[in-house]
């Protein structure tokens, strides 16, 4: 169950880390960046490294990934 739970998580943040470099659209890089490190809190979990990954959720998603989100929606972007 865990090895499953493991493949998954890794197989999100390769295609999140692929998405976040070739996209364009801020948005798109900010979710699939929230996305990069829900599935690294979930890779940390399967580790039993709960510190680590409940970390990841509170201060990088938390915090640091709604900041991102309030800055570029404060910015106007222009076409």
């Amino acid at each position: 169950m865990l090895n499953s739970i493991f493949l998954l998580s890794n197989i999100a943040l390769f295609l999140a880390s692929i998405i976040l470099v070739t996209h364009h659209d801020p948005i798109k890089k900010l979710l699939s960046l929230i996305c990069l490190f829900f599935s690294a809190s979930l890779t940390f979990l399967t580790y039993n490294f709960y510190f680590l990954g409940l970390t990841y959720l509170i201060v990088y998603i938390g915090a640091i990934a709604i900041l991102f989100l309030f800055v570029i929606m404060m910015v106007p972007l222009e076409n």
